[in-house]
């Protein structure tokens, strides 16, 4: 939509500068016809190329999808301008219209001042609409820019915390396994039968130094209850 904006304020600008210049031309011709008191066919030729050129630019103006009312009064004015000028040149071949003070205060003059106005006006416009269409293009930009900047943000943020989050627990794992480690080397090292069981009594680890001292496997007695461990007993079976 901005590309498309900012197409048609172009466009409309070239078009308007169009008919300034060519309006701009046909008073020059207009003034230099009057000083000759004739209408020279090379300035006649000029004149019906920059009325044509004039004509166009209105046409194309007016299919423009944006119906803009000084667009629209442009045109009228143009029209009025072009028949006047032919008006005064039919004239001036005619010998009726030779004296430029005759000029003074003519519908020309008036027509002419009313395209430059409504030139100017159409002109300032559409470079104001342009400039709004930068503006806000920019601001897109920005925009979008800025909410890249976040999403990037919040992406190393998240990934800092979920790196964080693994080195915590790799370390955990580490320290988990290196006590395990000393656990069991002091355990399977030590003389002493070491058993260890739950709040209900079961037990999860039994030493090996029960097998050399009482010839039993500690797999065997892991899972048994603690009151059902009657070492006495072994003893007995010993002697």
């Amino acid at each position: 939509a901005l590309l498309k904006n900012a197409d048609h304020n172009r466009r409309v600008q070239v078009e308007v500068r169009q008919i300034d210049a060519h309006a701009n031309l046909i008073g020059s011709l207009q003034w230099q016809s009057i000083a000759l008191r004739k209408v020279t066919a090379e300035a006649q030729a000029r004149f019906l190329h920059a009325e044509r050129e004039i004509t166009s630019a209105n046409q194309d103006l007016r299919a423009d999808e944006k119906r803009i009312p000084e667009l629209e009064a442009l045109r009228h004015a143009c029209d009025s301008y072009l028949a006047n000028v032919n008006r005064e040149l039919s004239l001036v071949d005619a010998g009726q219209f030779a004296a430029p003070s005759a000029r003074k205060g003519s519908a020309v003059d008036s027509g002419f001042a009313q395209v430059q106005h409504l030139v100017d006006q159409i002109s300032e416009q559409q470079s104001h609409a342009a400039a709004q269409t930068v503006f806000i293009s920019r601001m897109g930009v920005i925009a979008a820019a800025l909410f890249s900047t976040i999403a990037i943000f919040v992406y190393l943020h998240r990934f800092a915390r979920q790196q964080q989050a693994a080195e915590i627990a790799r370390a955990e794992t580490e320290s988990a396994l290196k006590s395990e480690g000393r656990f069991r080397t002091l355990t399977e090292n030590s003389g002493d039968i070491i058993i260890i069981s739950d709040a209900h009594g079961q037990t999860s680890y039994v030493s090996p130094s029960v097998n050399s001292m009482l010839g039993w496997k500690d797999r065997a007695l892991v899972g048994m209850g603690a009151g059902r461990l009657s070492f006495d007993g072994f003893r007995g079976e010993e002697e």
